[in-house]
């Protein structure tokens, strides 16, 4: 369960292009230096790159990865549109891109021999490939989750008043992440699935109000972790903020919202989330 709500978690750290520039500039000028400077794996005892000028020769390997990356990173994920790209979306992405380059790499270095040969050579080349790559990849989204949280920091105190914090907007996408519409964080009361759609009631000039958006629950919940808006039952979402009374009978709970007066259901799997606000 929690393996697969990390997995399906929107992953944004690549999402623009700025970022995607930074992650290719950074990976080439990783690769040129790496290759140049320490031949891991002994590359000046390789034929391809014992004659000649050896650091041209290691330049022009780390230049071929850079391409490789400008295109895979630059051009294809604008081909590629994905409504939610999440960690599951860039683990495969990742591997992909490996195994690709590796093939790459493998048909421009090696020599034809036969089948099998040509199959020992590129797992031999798929290991040196994830070895080289894992260090740059890891070094490069710490520094853009570093910068993006740096950021969203800035942006917070720049917009906001400290006594306004707790009174943010919460944003409601459609199932292509377009945010359709932004209520007051103490103003959402609770959601309702309907079939490829979901009802946002809210508070609004102190009357209940009802906003339509086409998308499911399970995306909004991965999308909004981490706020006050929690799942209860396989149909509803409610905002804990705006939660008046949760009453206990039998095994069963129910719950009930500030200015709504009907009870809501809690399914038996989320009994456990919710027992702690009745002790």
């Amino acid at each position: 369960m929690q393996k697969n709500r990390f997995l399906n978690k929107p992953f944004d750290l690549l999402d623009s292009f700025k970022d995607r520039l930074f992650f290719v500039l950074f990976i080439t000028t990783y690769l040129i230096l790496f290759l140049t400077i320490y031949k891991p794996f002994n590359l000046e005892d390789w034929y391809i790159f014992s004659g000649g000028n050896q650091t041209l020769a290691l330049v022009l390997l780390g230049f071929i990865g850079g391409v490789y990356y400008s295109f895979s990173q630059l051009i294809m994920r604008k081909v590629i549109k994905f409504p939610l790209f999440t960690v599951k979306h860039f683990a495969m992405w990742t591997l992909v891109e490996i195994l690709l380059l590796t093939l790459l790499l493998t048909i421009i270095y090696d020599d034809v021999e036969g089948v099998w040969t040509n199959i020992f050579e590129y797992l031999s080349n798929l290991k040196y490939a994830f070895f080289t790559l894992v260090l740059p990849y890891s070094f490069a989204l710490s520094i853009l989750s570093l910068f993006k949280s740096r950021t969203e920091i800035i942006e917070l105190r720049s917009a906001q008043k400290p006594d306004e914090l707790e009174n943010t907007l919460i944003k409601f996408p459609d199932e292509n992440g377009n945010v359709k519409v932004s209520i007051l964080s103490h103003d959402v009361l609770y959601l309702v699935s309907s079939d490829n759609y979901v009802d946002i009631y809210y508070l609004a000039d102190g009357r209940v109000r009802k906003e339509l958006i086409r998308n499911s629950l399970k995306k909004l919940e991965l999308f909004l972790e981490g706020k006050s808006i929690k799942r209860c039952h396989r149909s509803y979402m409610i905002n804990v903020e705006n939660i008046a009374m949760i009453k206990k009978s039998g095994q069963k709970l129910k719950l009930k919202l500030n200015h709504i007066e009907t009870f809501l259901p809690i399914s038996k799997s989320y009994n456990e989330q919710f027992k702690s606000y009745i002790g």
